[in-house]
């Protein structure tokens, strides 16, 4: 040929990647090159490595015009700054510096369905954003017995975050994610712990001009092509010189059948009311989660301090209240001894009944961390005897109200002065009775809003009762007469 012809044509091909042929033209008298591409394969190119769900490999033949497909064992031997992206059986891919020893270039788009949890180790990514000279690591771990009641869904991608849920709940274990530097890493969907099970992240620069990404998804995720056409996208959007001809032509609404137009408006009303309902539900959950804390602090103020209180400025208050809510009427007589200047004390309560006049029980209140005391049914007796002197006449009724072991769980606390059922005998026959406060509560709380005839009936019935008042058999403890 002439000095100006081509003297070399070299041409470059692979086995497995028909990715472009480069000629090259040689000027002998200039010694200069101009390279051309020839025969380069459209864009996107995605390779398929390992065995993808079928429906998966599918869609991507489908909306991709240039596939690969590699084994797991063979990924060193590809040429992996030919191809875009790369749809995998397996954990995120690692970059050049892990010590997995596969060299895949950090601006590679992954999309990743990764396996149920085994004894074998994932790699773990190690990623680099430009101008940061320390690098941060994306690590997996097995996490055993989920609880599946509870999940936090990003705004993105809602609908196929709801595709999650119903996954990890059929697994027993799963792989979460973390990295190094927590606001790299962007859930797709988080466990009550903010353990992230599905999620995406930057492989390379910050979010803007050539950043590639990665989508880490369950392998037995509901529609997983439909993820494979979201993700190809968004990629799309995100990096169109890659991905802007993606052959997904079919999914723009000019080329749809009126049947076709019809289905994607009733899916798209469908997405739509299920946002609002989550959304609905969403803030249902929050108001109930307050009206139920509201109950609780209530309570803790109030009726259960039967169960957690002691002494007369904690105790003796709310045997008051919840005696009066049944209905009887009750006088703090060591508060008026006091405001009197009588420096001795005797019984902390008078109880009367409207329905039974001249009936009158000496209530004595007493709170422990331990349990009951038998000697304070002898301190009862002697405030019966000052009561005669004083009134001519025995009280109609003596009450030991106590709260024992109020540290302990409600449920696991014995029956008071369970040891000593001899003296919870004499004092019966005495006309006494040792009332737990738990058995209170418990009586507060059923006759709660109940009428005047069911007070007064549950009054005569405490009336006639000596001995042990009883607990139900939903309260764990034996009733003891």
């Amino acid at each position: 040929m002439g000095e100006d012809g081509p003297s070399v044509c070299q041409i470059a091909t692979s086995d497995r990647e028909e990715s472009h042929i480069v000629m090259t033209m040689t000027g002998s008298a200039s010694d200069q090159r101009a390279r051309r591409l020839l025969g380069q394969a459209p864009r996107p190119r995605v390779m398929i490595v390992g065995r993808v769900p079928p429906q998966v490999e599918q869609v991507v033949r489908k909306l991709a015009p240039t596939v690969g497909t590699v084994e797991i064992n063979e990924l060193a031997a590809v040429r992996w700054q030919q191809w875009d992206a790369a749809v995998t059986a397996f954990a995120p891919f690692s970059s050049a510096s892990s010590t997995t020893g596969h060299n895949i270039p950090a601006d590679l788009w992954v999309l990743a369905f990764v396996p149920e949890p085994t004894d074998e180790p994932l790699p773990v990514e190690i990623v680099r954003r430009r101008r940061e000279s320390a690098a941060w690591n994306l690590g997996v771990s097995a996490v055993h017995r989920v609880r599946c009641d509870e999940f936090y869904e990003p705004d993105r991608f809602t609908s196929l975050a709801h595709s999650l849920i119903a996954t990890v709940r059929q697994r027993e274990r799963y792989w979460t994610f973390h990295c190094d530097a927590a606001a790299q890493l962007q859930p797709l969907l988080e466990d009550a712990d903010h353990k992230s099970l599905a999620a995406w992240y930057f492989r390379n620069g910050d979010g803007k001009t050539g950043t590639s990404i990665s989508v880490v998804v369950p392998a037995d995720v509901a529609q997983p092509d439909r993820w494979v056409t979201e993700m190809f996208r968004w990629w799309a959007r995100a990096k169109p010189e890659a991905f802007g001809a993606i052959r997904d032509w079919e999914a723009q609404d000019q080329w749809w059948t009126r049947e076709e137009t019809a289905a994607h408006q009733a899916l798209a009303e469908h997405d739509a009311h299920r946002a609002a309902v989550v959304r609905d539900l969403g803030e249902l959950e929050d108001q109930l989660q307050a009206d139920l804390q509201s109950a609780q602090t209530a309570a803790r103020a109030g009726s259960r301090r039967l169960l957690t209180g002691t002494g007369d400025s904690d105790l003796v208050p709310i045997v008051i209240d919840a005696l009066r809510s049944l209905g009887f009427v009750v006088e703090d007589i060591d508060a008026r001894r006091k405001e009197a200047g009588e420096p001795d004390r005797l019984h902390d309560l008078e109880v009367t009944d409207p329905d039974e006049p001249g009936w009158v029980a000496l209530a004595e209140v007493k709170g422990y961390e331990g349990g009951a005391k038998s000697s304070d049914l002898m301190a009862i007796g002697r405030h019966v005897e000052r009561f005669v002197l004083e009134h001519q006449r025995a009280p109609s009724a003596r009450w030991y109200v106590v709260n024992q072991f109020r540290a302990a769980v409600a449920e696991g606390r014995p029956p008071p002065l369970y040891s000593n059922p001899g003296d919870v005998e004499v004092f019966a026959q005495a006309g006494g009775a040792v009332i737990d406060t738990r058995t209170l509560f418990r009586l507060v709380v059923t006759h709660e809003g109940a009428d005047s005839a069911t007070l007064s009936a549950v009054r005569a019935a405490l009336r006639e009762r000596t001995g042990m008042w009883p607990l139900d058999e939903s309260a764990g403890v034996h009733e003891q007469e």
